[in-house]
Order: C-alpha cells, then sequence, then structure tokens
C-alpha cells in the first residue's frame, strides 16, 4: 500500500495512520493534551508514540498489551511502522519540499 513512499510527511502519509477514534481516545486518555490530529503534538512525542505502537521499547523489550492503538483500530502494518520510523528518522517533516 504504502511501498512506493520513499519520503513520508506528516501531509502524507502519517497523518492518515491516526482515525478518529484514535484521536478522540489519545484527547480523552491525555485530558486534551495529545492531539494525534496535530502536527506539532505527534511530532513532539514522536518517539513515545513508536514505541507505544511497535509494542516493545528502543531495547526490543516487548510489553504488550499496552500496545496501542487499542481496539476497535487495528495495529499498525510493517509498513505503516517503517514509515512512521523514516519520518522520525528524516526530522519530522510536515510537507514534501
Amino acid at each position: 500500500m504504502f511501498e512506493e513512499i520513499t519520503n513520508p510527511t506528516w501531509e502524507y502519509p502519517i497523518s492518515s495512520f491516526f482515525n478518529a477514534i484514535d484521536i478522540n481516545h489519545m484527547l480523552t486518555v491525555s485530558q486534551g493534551k495529545l492531539n494525534l490530529g496535530k502536527y506539532e503534538d505527534v511530532k513532539n512525542n514522536g518517539k513515545h508514540i513508536y514505541v507505544k505502537v511497535l509494542g516493545e521499547d528502543f531495547d526490543g523489550v516487548k510489553f504488550q498489551p499496552e500496545r496501542m492503538p487499542e481496539p476497535p483500530s487495528p495495529y499498525w502494518t510493517q509498513d505503516m511502522l517503517d514509515l512512521y520510523k523514516k519520518w522520525m528518522d528524516n526530522g519530522y517533516p510536515e510537507k514534501s519540499s
């Protein structure tokens, strides 16, 4: 689905990874402090979000069932995880140049 994307941006495809259920859930549990629909919020919490959707920390220690997103949203595919990591590694670009 995303295999031809070489330079992921917030505009596409990263923002599409967060659906309305995910956004509303995080707004509730964070008491409005984390809006997954806002670029700055996701950028500022990028590594924490990555660890949660990956389901393990950077040392490979698994911590399910805390993996996100919570049902009914499906876990991210490997393509989504790879693109999100690439987006972080590239400095969280908002739009294509």
